[in-house]
């Protein structure tokens, strides 16, 4: 994870996980959405990453998005390098 747990400006986040099923991947972004409801997240599951976004607009705390990866026993890893 970046070092900062705070970022700002409409931005969209791009992040690797190890989820691999559906129905993980529903059970994490209803998790999410508990968290920031006001924020867009979603799966690309056909991706060798696993990919996970989100897209918000003002602040979001990377570490919280981390907790909910892992109290369900799931990795995740912000993609430094991508194009929004």
């Amino acid at each position: 994870m970046k070092n900062e747990s705070l970022l700002t400006g409409k931005q969209v986040e791009v992040f690797c996980t190890n989820v691999t099923k559906q129905e993980s991947a529903d059970m994490i972004l209803a998790q999410s959405q508990l968290f920031y409801p006001q924020y867009k997240v979603n799966f690309d599951l056909d991706d060798c990453d696993n990919i996970f976004r989100v897209e918000f607009c003002e602040k979001i705390n990377l570490e919280v998005i981390q907790h909910v990866f892992q109290k369900n026993g799931f990795r995740v890893c912000l993609l430094e390098d991508h194009q929004n």
